[in-house]
């Protein structure tokens, strides 16, 4: 039986601290959650999402360059380097950041969309 009052989720500032790659994570946007407009205090941002690591623009440069590995990475049907792959957590476009908040449904969040975030309790399936 879990016993919810002994569950601990410590919070961090994305500043402080980031997640591991690929981690189920509660997160805090800092903009507008346009898909609750019915939310009656008009303030809780909070969704479940998957941190997803990306690249610097710095580190892509140098990838090219031969200065930092450039791994193969299977693209559609072919294979392509990684930095000729530009992935949503990568520093590009609208993304500030090398990391992206992925969500469940279409989309997710560019980095710099989130300033707070806890690790989720693992339990044990019911």
């Amino acid at each position: 039986m879990i016993n919810i009052n002994e569950l601990i989720m410590p919070f961090f500032d994305i500043v402080d601290k980031l997640p591991d790659e690929n981690e189920y994570v509660l997160i805090h946007l800092t903009k507008n959650n346009w898909g609750d407009l019915d939310d009656p205090n008009e303030k809780r941002y909070w969704k479940v999402a998957k941190f997803i690591k990306g690249i610097t623009k710095e580190a892509r440069v140098k990838m090219k360059a031969g200065e930092l590995p450039d791994p193969v990475k299977k693209c559609i049907n072919r294979e392509t380097k990684r930095s000729s792959i530009y992935y949503p957590g990568d520093v590009h476009g609208n993304n500030h950041v090398p990391y992206y908040w992925d969500s469940f449904g279409p989309g997710g969040y560019f980095g710099q969309e989130v300033n707070i975030w806890a690790r989720l309790p693992i339990l044990e399936r019911l």
